[in-house]
């Protein structure tokens, strides 16, 4: 089992606050999930802040992050690799033909290191459906499959969607209302912070998230007394 909460720390930390001692996942003080134009509009506040400040989520070229709106596939892709490992990293991963013929330019590399890593697949007529909206179950099963979960390398046939459904709950990734309710840019992200900080102990026991403020070599130095200390929410840190 994957865990991605390593590209995080030991400890859930406040991503903000300071840049991470890890290669490839520093968190970026300029980069603030409130500087969307539409921020207003997110509803899962805190995977949205966490993810823009660890540079995995980009937001649009209009200034945007469009949470009522749907990722691509494409997309998805990209934010698997940022995910895994750092979004400087994923950048510098060298240009490739893709295996899927419908694959765009842009997209090709971060598909086919997503390929290579058996996270995703595609239709199975040689394309990938690049462009087709993210579904709550397809984006679900990547997330499972990135942190190797038990039974995520199982899902597949006719009733995969039901199957991914369910782990998805089982694991506690999801809730059912994630996964059947509206499926957008704002609850993908809440699944794809969920991800970073899966456990195997998450998926048979509920867990309660604090924050913890570290201080780390190198990031921005923050107040003595607040080092340590726990918060309930990302907001409150």
């Amino acid at each position: 089992m994957r865990t991605l909460k390593k590209a995080l720390s030991l400890v859930l930390v406040l991503a903000m606050v300071f840049a991470l001692a890890v290669p490839g996942f520093a968190a970026d003080t300029t980069k603030k999930a409130t500087s969307y134009k539409d921020y207003e509009k997110v509803t899962n506040t805190e995977a949205v802040d966490v993810l823009t400040a660890i540079g995995v989520l980009h937001g649009n070229t209009d200034g945007t992050f469009g949470p009522e709106g749907n990722f691509t596939r494409a997309e998805a892709a990209v934010l698997l690799t940022y995910m895994l490992l750092g979004d400087k990293i994923a950048d510098a991963l060298p240009n490739t033909t893709c295996k899927f013929a419908d694959v765009p330019a842009w997209a090709a590399k971060y598909v086919q290191y997503c390929a290579d890593e058996k996270i995703i697949a595609g239709y199975g007529d040689g394309k990938f459906g690049a462009n087709d909206p993210l579904t709550a179950a397809q984006w679900a099963l990547m997330l499972l499959k990135a942190v190797k979960a038990d039974g995520a390398d199982k899902v597949g046939g006719n009733g995969w969607a039901l199957q991914a459904t369910k782990l998805a709950m089982q694991t506690k990734l999801a809730t059912a209302d994630d996964m059947t309710g509206t499926f957008n840019r704002d609850v993908a992200a809440k699944l794809a912070l969920n991800g970073l900080f899966y456990t195997e102990k998450q998926a048979t026991q509920t867990t309660v998230t604090k924050y913890v403020v570290l201080a780390v070599a190198g990031g921005r130095k923050i107040p003595t007394a607040a080092v340590g200390k726990q918060y309930d929410s990302y907001a409150d840190a």
